[in-house]
């Protein structure tokens, strides 16, 4: 919450109390006795920073029937998210060229992070084609903008040096072997207002599109002696999407031997800001397929349910950061956190054939109240776990912001082979020499999936006509099966390869009655 007064930040790293020559060899608190921080970080706030913005749309979209077989949906929209702006212009810009920000608003100056993006058309198209008798085929595509969606409560701003009072990096170490402050001494001075003494800076640059996916499916349905059954293709391809921004300042790859991890020239581009200049450009990417099945029955004869199955795959660039953002940027392009390869769901409800007006009629009422309609129901789910990332506990190169150990095989284990002190085999894995990256790609190690079932019984008892009681009892994981949290997966780590928790709640049980008049 604004305005967010005095907040301070230490950071110690075991930087400076490593063995020569050898990283990671030292203590984070033996940092902290020393009163050494790696980076000191606060930040002023004078009030409130007020982001604004408006959004405005446009469309026009409507139903064509060709013949009695065909009918296609058309539509164009238009948006005009408009980006957030301060609304006293306490923000700005970066011009490298002229070594401090730009403030909104003066000087004929934007008022906004990026030029506002007017070109955002949007068609839609879709179709509905009757194959057959109780055959339907369906399909659609569309591009839809994303807009100023996460935008945050600073709307994609910077609150600070112009608006707020701030650290802007001038107390970050620059080459992980002199601290630029103590504990015990903070050479304090404000922040420059323009940032002409920052150390790190960020960048927006003046071509930046809004973020906006390309959607389409189209399946198949048929419908057999009162159950349906669906199948379908979805796609979607992401493009400039807010994520993917990285370091203009990074060091290469190929420099990091003799750079060793200090940002001075000729290592980095700008020496005068050497703990980073951020480019805030939206150029992540994502694409999805997939196929889906279902079937589903209406009720009848007692019963209904509605089964679903999803085999799917999301890959995406830049969600997780780069190890090469220079020059290499797709060398992590790989399948995202979020993919889970398969979901199998399946909600069927079903009254049991005895009581009265049912299959097994039941005269006697004290029979029938005992005895007589029951129902039940359940929801069932089998879901693959979804991939993880290995990490590195050591950032051997100090080039980009993901770090990842070397791997030699897959790490994989057979489903009998898990354990949850083994879930994987750690023995592939291993850290990169100094100076060098990981060569382990995105999402090689698969965490645990999910087996649920939750079952309800119920009956209601009738006494009028209005007034009825709903006995229930319910069961949450019905087979007590536990969902394994994810393994640690970041070598050098004292559980790396184990899991040390669940996810889910042990089988839960509970019974309710409901009068309803």
């Amino acid at each position: 919450m604004q305005p967010n007064r005095g907040t301070t930040r230490w950071n110690f790293q075991p930087i400076y109390t490593n063995q020569v020559g050898i990283a990671n060899s030292g203590w984070d608190y033996a940092s902290f006795l020393l009163g050494m921080p790696q980076a000191f970080a606060y930040r002023i706030f004078p009030g409130f920073f007020k982001a604004r913005s408006s959004v405005y749309a446009l469309f026009i979209q409507d139903d064509y029937r060709v013949n009695r077989k065909l009918t296609l949906n058309l539509g164009l929209r238009w948006d005009a998210p408009l980006w957030y702006h301060e609304a006293q212009n306490r923000s700005g810009v970066f011009d490298r060229n002229r070594g401090q920000y730009q403030q909104f608003g003066q000087d004929g100056f934007r008022t906004t992070p990026w030029p506002n993006d007017l070109n955002n058309f949007g068609p839609r198209f879709g179709f509905a084609y009757n194959a057959m008798d109780k055959t339907v085929i369906r399909g659609g595509f569309g591009l839809f903008s994303v807009g100023t969606m996460s935008s945050g409560a600073f709307g994609f701003m910077l609150s600070d040096p112009i608006f707020a009072d701030a650290d802007a990096g001038r107390y970050n170490t620059i080459d992980q072997i002199t601290p630029r402050t103590t504990l015990d001494r903070i050479p304090y001075a404000p922040a420059d207002k323009l940032g002409r003494n920052a150390l790190p800076v960020t960048v927006f640059p003046d071509d930046n599109p809004t973020s906006y996916f390309l959607q389409w499916n189209m399946n198949v349905q048929r419908q057999i002696a009162g159950f349906m059954f669906e199948a379908g293709y979805a796609g979607s391809k992401g493009n400039h999407l807010h994520y993917g921004g990285y370091n203009l300042n990074a060091i290469s790859v190929a420099l990091s031997p003799q750079a060793q991890g200090r940002r001075i020239a000729p290592f980095i581009k700008y020496p005068q800001y050497p703990n980073g200049v951020s480019s805030a450009s939206w150029i992540g990417s994502s694409g999805y397929h997939s196929l889906q099945l279902k079937s589903e029955r209406r009720f009848a004869k007692g019963l209904s349910y509605v089964a679903s199955f999803t085999f799917s795959k999301l890959i995406n660039t830049g969600e997780n950061g780069y190890r090469d953002p220079l020059n290499n940027r797709n060398l992590d392009r790989g399948i995202s956190l979020d993919s889970s390869p398969y979901r199998f769901t399946v909600a069927p409800v079903y009254e049991l054939p005895f009581g009265r007006g049912r299959q097994f009629d039941i005269k006697n009422r004290a029979m029938d109240a005992v005895a007589g309609g029951w129902e039940v129901s359940a929801i069932g789910t089998i879901q693959a776990g979804f991939p993880l990332n290995p990490g590195n506990s050591i950032d051997t190169c100090n080039c980009g912001s993901a770090v990842y150990p070397n791997v030699s095989g897959n790490p994989n284990l057979d489903t009998g082979s898990r354990t949850v002190n083994r879930w994987f085999d750690t023995s592939v894995f291993s850290s990169p020499a100094q100076w060098n990256i990981g060569n382990a790609g995105r999402g090689i190690v698969w965490g645990p999936g999910l087996r649920s079932l939750d079952f309800t019984v119920s009956k209601y008892f009738s006494f009028t006509e209005k007034v009825r009681l709903q006995y229930r009892a319910e069961a949450y994981n019905l087979s007590n099966s536990p969902y394994f949290a994810n393994p640690n997966v970041t070598v050098g780590a004292g559980t790396f390869g184990r899991i040390t928790a669940v996810s889910n709640s042990s089988r839960q049980m509970q019974m309710a009655l409901r009068l309803s008049f």
